[in-house]
């Protein structure tokens, strides 16, 4: 999805149901509001295992993006969402 598709979407959902809340989805369940926007350069397909994203950050994984296959690399906004610590 791209920025211009999400502001559309948020758009026509405003339109229809007002000024709502955002939220995101929690840890481990249930919802919570988003935390920091950060743009982020991920690798795709960077785990094997299904129950990951399909994409990591690359300051996570500690890769330098010269050496990387240009095709998986990109540039993306990601949403976060907010810490809840009890």
């Amino acid at each position: 999805m791209k920025i211009s598709e999400l502001i559309e979407e948020l758009e026509k959902i405003k339109s229809e149901n007002g000024d709502i809340d955002v939220m995101v989805n929690g840890y481990e369940g249930g919802y919570t509001e988003p935390g920091k926007i950060d743009i982020e350069t991920l690798l795709y397909d960077y785990y094997n295992q299904w129950y990951y994203g399909k994409y990591e950050s690359i300051t996570s994984i500690d890769l330098n993006p010269e050496e990387l296959e240009e095709s998986k690399v990109k540039k993306a906004v990601c949403i976060n969402r907010k810490l809840s610590i009890v």
